[in-house]
C-alpha cells in the first residue's frame, strides 16, 4: 500500500505550516495575496491566504487572520516553533489580481503594498 501525500488546502483567512514531504496548497486567490514561506535547511513551510491589508480590528472579528498583519504574524509564530529564523526563509508573494478589471480597484494593490512594506520592517 502507496503512502498517501499529505495536502493541505489553505482557504482564505487561513495560515498553515508543514514540515517535512506534503503540499500546502491555496486557490480561488484572486485579489487576495498568498505569502508562501519556505525554510530549506529545515524542510518547513507555511501558506497564509491573506484577503485584506493592515491589522484586524480588536472587536467583531472572528477570523483575524484574514488580514496581513494578523497572518504574517501567525506565519512568522507558526515558523519559528520549528526553530525557523527569518533570516532562513525565501518567501514569495501570489495572487493580488485586479479580478473585476476596473481602472480604481485597489483592494489588489493595496494588499500587495502593505504586505511588502510589512515584511521589509
Amino acid at each position: 500500500m502507496e503512502n498517501a501525500e499529505t495536502v493541505i488546502e489553505v482557504g482564505t483567512g487561513g495560515v498553515e505550516v508543514l514540515q517535512g514531504e506534503g503540499v500546502l496548497k491555496s486557490s480561488a486567490i484572486g485579489s487576495c495575496v498568498v505569502v508562501l514561506a519556505y525554510c530549506w535547511s529545515r524542510k518547513v513551510g507555511c501558506v497564509a491566504h491573506i484577503m485584506l491589508s493592515g491589522r484586524a480590528p480588536e472587536r467583531g472579528v472572528d477570523e483575524k487572520t484574514k488580514y496581513a498583519e494578523n497572518a504574517i504574524e501567525d506565519l512568522l509564530i507558526k515558523m519559528a516553533k520549528y526553530d525557523v529564523e527569518v533570516c532562513d526563509m525565501d518567501i514569495c508573494l501570489v495572487g493580488g489580481a485586479n479580478v473585476l478589471k476596473r481602472s480604481d480597484d485597489r483592494i489588489a494593490k493595496n494588499n500587495i503594498d502593505f504586505i511588502v512594506e510589512f515584511l521589509r520592517t
